[in-house]
């Protein structure tokens, strides 16, 4: 038994650890006890992580095993001088680097401190961190620690898995079709929001069966799925998006060799149940429309205000506001009603739904509570996802299930 570090995502620390004890579950992986402070997870597990399970993961940052505890961070210097200097017997080893966090707070200059004092007793490079990012090439030839001060103990943690970063930046800038008045999807947030949506790991079902996004957009959640190598079906009715859609799964799937089927319908999702077969459906994913672009303006005499993209003269009034509201209420509606009677029982629906900020008021759709929705019960969340504090539209994570 050991303990294992998990540094949870800034997108919603709930989301990363919902998934991660997901995962654990799917791999018959049995955590006994755990610590948990604002963005860090320790867990004793029976058995660790496999890579594959690890980079299945999108809500994790990175892994370290406990290797000591300590009240007094200077206790570790001996330590850490025989750890690495053990190191060095590999040829392989030609860096060390270590991090400290006060509780979840990075500490840049510590951290250097600490690194150059050991430098002069050591036979090995420092990793300056400052100049290059950490990346997964590090694990292979760098030794890297991490001091995390929780309460009044500090823990020594030795890095085994770190996200690959160079991956999720690709497929967000690359692809050669992007929204960005849309308010574009994270590729992390999509690939948390398809293993939410699994009840087994994603090679342990049928080749036949398909996530399915409604509402497609630029496809970030159909691609996450092809990374996790399943099958896919999207719906998008715009033409324009329809066609930005087919080619970034055209790109992506050339880019990783995907032999994974993909389905696309340019078709209006409502209508769902008249052209997907659900008997194949593993589970759906999807960030309906949210609604219009809302931005913050402010008049000659420093009074704020908001307007829509479409409208950027007009101010928001309350009965827009009420209308935004109803016209989605509408829109999520038939499209939930008539996607249940397709879906077989028990079917997994993972949903971003709005919630909506005008200064000091928030405004809900109350679509969803604990008695469900049309024939829908809610298992998990609302998981409400980080932005901006400025920001008009905020996103909330729902998990379902057909009756």
């Amino acid at each position: 038994m050991a303990y294992y570090w998990f540094n949870l995502s800034h997108i919603s620390s709930q989301l990363a650890s919902e998934e991660l004890k997901l995962v654990l579950q799917q791999n018959q992986i049995k955590p006994s006890s755990k610590i948990r402070r604002s963005q860090f997870l320790a867990l004793e597990l029976n058995k660790p992580l496999t890579q594959a399970q690890l980079d299945r993961l999108g809500g994790i940052i990175w892994v370290g095993e406990e290797i000591s505890h300590e009240l007094d961070r200077q206790a570790f210097e001996p330590l850490l001088i025989k750890l690495i200097s053990q190191a060095t017997t590999n040829q392989q080893i030609k860096n060390y680097a270590i991090f400290i966090y006060d509780h979840h707070r990075f500490q840049t200059k510590a951290s250097h401190q600490v690194n150059l004092k050991l430098k002069e007793k050591l036979p090995i490079s420092y990793l300056n961190t400052r100049s290059s990012r950490i990346n997964r090439k590090h694990l292979n030839d760098s030794l890297i620690f991490f001091i995390v001060k929780y309460k009044k103990t500090y823990y020594l943690l030795r890095l085994v898995w770190y996200y690959p970063w160079e991956e999720y930046i690709d497929k967000d800038k690359n692809r050669p079709f992007v929204q960005p008045q849309a308010g574009m999807l994270g590729n992390k947030l999509g690939r948390i929001m398809v293993n939410l949506s699994l009840d087994k790991n994603p090679q342990d079902y049928e080749s036949d069966g398909f996530v399915l996004d409604p509402f497609a957009g630029a496809g970030t959640i159909l691609i996450e799925a092809l990374s996790l190598g399943l099958s896919v079906a999207g719906i998008e009715k715009h033409p324009q998006s329809f066609a930005g859609l087919k080619a970034n799964l055209d790109w992506f799937t050339k880019r990783i060799k995907s032999r994974s089927a993909i389905k696309l319908y340019n078709q209006d999702a409502t209508r769902v149940h008249r052209f997907v077969d659900g008997r194949q459906i593993i589970s759906v994913v999807t960030e309906p429309y949210l609604g219009p672009s809302f931005r913050l303006k402010t008049n000659r005499f420093g009074r704020q205000y908001y307007v829509t993209a479409s409208q950027p003269q007009t101010p928001v009034r309350q009965e827009m506001i009420d209308k935004v509201l109803a016209n989605l209420k509408d829109l999520y509606g038939k499209w939930l009603k008539n996607q249940a009677k397709i879906l077989k029982p028990g079917t997994k629906l993972v949903l971003i739904l709005p919630l909506f900020h005008f200064h000091t008021r928030f405004y809900s759709l109350n679509l969803i509570d604990k008695k469900g929705f049309f024939d829908y019960t809610l298992v998990q969340g609302p998981y409400l996802v980080k932005s901006q504090r400025d920001l008009v539209v905020r996103r909330q994570v729902y998990v379902l299930r057909r009756k």
